[in-house]
């Protein structure tokens, strides 16, 4: 069965932005209404909604088709795509979302074991029953959807289970059947795709532990055994479910990662106590792709703040060249993350991104709140571009700029161009207040946020050259400023040496607003010429899709 590469719409690619909604909210229908709610008010085109076990099979075999029908149907009323959130196995490293006929009888579906034997709020993957429950539950879900909605396409995909992975206080479930596997050769197809793929973490750890073969799991990897064990017992039992899920409907299926500390760690990284031992994590990524045979994506839950580690998670995921596309199912408000997006969607290749929480995003009266109003912006650009997104995916011709906190501006070097982003608006040149037009006054006062804030909205844009001289841009909050790479002979044209003249006197041919049409085309809504398009190219969200043409001097 061939791997989905993205998400699609009846045969067509599509960028899915928007939220998820909270974990329990799917269990009241009208509750639905106000996260749809506020997903529409975040510009976003589609929710992740979660389905849970015990509300879909409340009692063994009796499925509530409806359950899931009307979900679909509420989000077709309010011009939604969905997403849809198995809650089966696991939820948050636990299994708090099984029906009460499996929390109840535990000599049948038997539990993971801490190393003293305590029976813990875990299914063990090494029962039977567990994964057979769990995959007929799946595959019933699937089979529904794909009856009610496969002529229609409002269901994007489905997540299989949520945040998986055993918190135990131990690194490995001590089930008997488990501790005989884990004394149990390690499979070798693992080892020859880790010896494939020599640059993953799992790898390394293996190589540390002595680069062995043919013994047990601490036998090969050394103290990593027991993590790398979990790891791929989890990924074997997920794959399973997902195996299930699309014998009765080839939808995309993707698993989401609940992280740990990356590389620079947090605390004593200890799985099972810091994080869900066994979830796919960086360090056992490379694990779950070897052991994933019907799950088209491992996608990471983006919270850090951090800067570096934020993108230290989107890089770690993207690997459209395996087959492993990037989409991004929860991440958070912040500033860093609106910023960021762009990088993601731009230069990684991403196919979709959501935020958690999109009843939180609106107050009590139903408004936006404004710490939304950010992430709002960006998903509006990125729809906006996303035609290009999906049919320029993985091309250099896409470039994400991005401001991280105390930066001004960067540079971008590009085909006959040079580009300068200014996070600062004109007063990078210290050069007049007017550029904009009357619909944006706060460009023309130059009152972008301060860059020393890490908490204020960054200026963030996608530039899209589709010719050698030909642009489509979108973006908040940042001012481009273009110029001609300098001639070969080492001297600098004038125009370079006085900012007033390097500002006012490239020469746009054309620069429009506009937007892509149901067919992709662009359709232009507004020009700029005179005075909005003398100061530079100023980008702000609501202008939609920017395109213009500029003219080099050599011709």
């Amino acid at each position: 069965m061939k791997k989905h590469e993205q998400f699609t719409v009846l045969g067509r690619p599509f960028f899915p932005v928007g939220a998820q909604a909270h974990n329990s909210t799917s269990y009241v229908l009208d509750d639905l209404r106000i996260t749809f709610d506020g997903v529409r008010k975040l510009n976003g085109n589609s929710c992740a909604v979660t389905i849970c076990w015990d509300r879909f099979e409340p009692e063994e075999g009796r499925f509530d088709a409806r359950y899931i029908t009307d979900i679909i149907d509420l989000a077709r009323e309010m011009d939604l795509h969905l997403v849809l959130l198995w809650f089966g196995t696991w939820k948050n490293g636990i299994m708090s979302y099984c029906p009460g006929w499996v929390k109840t009888q535990p000599a049948r579906f038997e539990r993971a074991r801490s190393a003293d034997g305590t029976q813990m709020l875990n299914l063990t993957c090494h029962c039977k029953a567990n994964l057979e429950a769990d995959a007929r539950a799946f595959r019933e879900l699937c089979a529904v959807v794909k009856r009610h909605d496969a002529d229609v396409g409002t269901v994007l995909g489905l997540q299989v289970e949520n945040e998986a992975g055993q918190w135990l206080g131990a690194r490995r479930d001590f089930h008997p059947e488990a501790t005989k596997a884990f004394e149990a050769p390690v499979p070798e197809t693992l080892l020859d795709y880790l010896d494939a793929h020599r640059d993953g973490e799992a790898y390394r750890r293996w190589q540390l532990a002595g680069g062995g073969r043919g013994g047990s799991w601490a036998e090969v990897f050394g103290r990593f055994g027991a993590e790398a064990f979990t790891a791929w017992t989890v990924a074997r039992y997920i794959d399973a479910v997902a195996e299930a899920g699309k014998s009765a409907y080839d939808i995309f299926l993707y698993v989401n990662v609940a992280l740990d500390g990356l590389s620079k760690g947090e605390d004593f990284e200890l799985p099972g106590l810091s994080y869900f031992g066994g979830g796919p994590v960086p360090k056992v990524r490379d694990i779950w792709y070897a052991a994933l045979e019907h799950v088209d994506a491992l996608c990471p839950d983006d919270y850090k703040l951090e800067t570096n580690r934020h993108r230290e998670v989107l890089e770690t995921y993207a690997h459209p060249e395996r087959g492993w596309p990037l989409y991004v199912p929860e991440s958070g408000l912040e500033a860093i993350n609106t910023a960021h997006m762009m990088y993601a969607a731009a230069e990684l290749g991403a196919i979709g991104y959501h935020i958690f929480g999109a009843e939180s995003c609106l107050d009590g009266q139903g408004q936006l709140r404004p710490e939304a109003e950010g992430v709002a912006r960006s998903f509006l650009m990125l729809k906006n571009i996303a035609p290009l997104l999906i049919r320029h995916r993985g091309e250099p011709c896409l470039r994400a700029i991005y401001q991280n906190t105390g930066e001004t501006g960067m540079l971008l070097e590009l085909e006959n161009w040079k580009c300068y982003a200014s996070f600062v608006g004109l007063k990078a040149y210290n050069w007049g207040l007017l550029g904009a037009d009357f619909r944006h006054p706060e460009m023309n006062r130059g009152a972008f946020n301060d860059p020393f804030d890490y908490r204020a909205e960054k200026g963030r844009a996608i530039l899209v050259q589709t010719g050698p001289d030909e642009f489509y841009a979108v973006g908040h909050g940042c001012h481009l400023f273009f110029s001609e790479y300098e001639p070969l002979d080492g001297s600098l044209p004038v125009k370079l040496l006085n900012p007033t003249l390097q500002i006012t006197t490239t020469d746009y041919v054309e620069v429009t607003e506009g937007h892509f049409d149901a067919q992709g085309r662009y359709v232009p809504d507004r020009v700029r010429s005179g005075d909005e398009s003398w100061r530079g190219l100023w980008l702000a969200a609501d202008c939609g899709v920017v395109r213009f043409t500029l003219n080099r001097a050599e011709g």
